[in-house]
């Protein structure tokens, strides 16, 4: 699948999810980590603690992922 393919089928599922965000009254944020390093998935995921978010949507590519749930796992 090449780079384009990926983005329109990202971006329908996001359309997706905030089509649904919409019907239900829920509060969507939607935030870009394209060029996120280190310590900004450790920012990022801080905010989400403190703001006591339980449930959110991670669409990365798997090793990305792994990183984000490295830094989760670190004190």
């Amino acid at each position: 699948m090449d780079s384009g393919s990926i983005f329109f089928k990202r971006y329908a599922i996001l359309q997706a999810i905030m089509e649904k965000a919409g019907q239900n009254n829920w509060q969507v944020s939607a935030i870009c980590v394209e060029n996120f390093n280190d310590a900004n998935y450790r920012r990022l995921l801080e905010d989400l603690d403190r703001r006591q978010e339980k449930k959110f949507v991670i669409d990365l590519e798997a090793e990305r992922l792994q990183n984000m749930l490295e830094q989760v796992m670190q004190p």
